[in-house]
């Protein structure tokens, strides 16, 4: 019997994260489900997948997870990853009001700090720690859930839209040194998602006139882990109803 696929999901336990290891689970993959509070262990057990509970921001429970991933399940083939919400990102309706006058000189070198921990050296320690798991499995794939932000940098989120593009260019060069080794990473850029908050205003930017779904994001991710994306790597792909007007 061939054996399952596994995939590693952080940020795993509500929200994109969560829906991201339904899908993969539904699609025949052993899941590993890493979240910094207990819903990693309900979503875990919903799937009949294994939870880890730990935190992005410290390395050590990064490796815990990818060391559960291969000692249960034999290796590693699949890694999304669901780092949250930055300091300072407001759920806010402004996102789009020209007259907002949203801090940014007044955030504390603190909250500077500690969004590049969590959106950036969290992604290059992940990469770091799973990639040799990956090269032995002759391969995988790798999917970073961002932001739109990104490409539309908003005082509303003001730290996610400094750290957003810098993940980006991670990927970009993550895939120049590891395609060879079979390896692809790519970003997936959602818009205004079914958890946030919403206006009219906002609502009329988007030109699919609605809020996106989770599933949608969690249907594009498991497109860009299997074998029908195998030629796509180092881009990023917004899921945002056409909101982003950047070409």
């Amino acid at each position: 019997m061939a054996k399952r696929p596994v995939a590693l999901v952080t940020g795993g336990g509500r929200g994109m994260g969560a829906e991201c290891a339904r899908e993969l689970a539904a699609r025949g993959y052993d899941v590993v489900v890493g979240s910094p509070t207990e819903n990693c262990e309900k979503i875990a057990a919903e799937i009949g997948g294994v939870a880890v509970r730990g935190s992005l921001a410290e390395e050590k429970d990064i490796a815990r997870m990818v060391e559960t991933a291969t000692s249960r399940f034999g290796g590693l083939d699949a890694i999304v990853m669901s780092n949250g919400h930055a300091p300072w990102s407001s759920e806010s309706t402004t996102a789009f009001d020209p007259d907002f006058d949203g801090p940014l000189l007044e955030i504390p070198e603190s909250d500077w700090l500690a969004g590049f921990n969590l959106m950036i050296m969290s992604t290059i320690r992940l990469c770091r720690l799973a990639t040799p798991a990956l090269i032995a499995r002759g391969g995988g794939a790798i999917v970073l859930i961002s932001s739109f932000a990104a490409f539309e940098p908003r005082l509303v989120f003001p730290v996610s839209s400094v750290y957003r593009p810098a993940i980006a260019g991670f990927a970009k060069l993550y895939a120049d040194r590891y395609a060879s080794k079979g390896i692809r990473i790519n970003a997936v850029l959602p818009g205004f998602m079914e958890n946030w908050p919403m206006n009219d205003t906002v609502m009329r930017s988007i030109p699919m006139a609605r809020q996106g779904r989770m599933e949608e994001v969690s249907k594009t991710v498991a497109f860009l882990v299997s074998g029908d994306a195998s030629y796509i790597t180092g881009q990023s792909l917004l899921i945002d109803g056409g909101v982003t007007r950047a070409l």
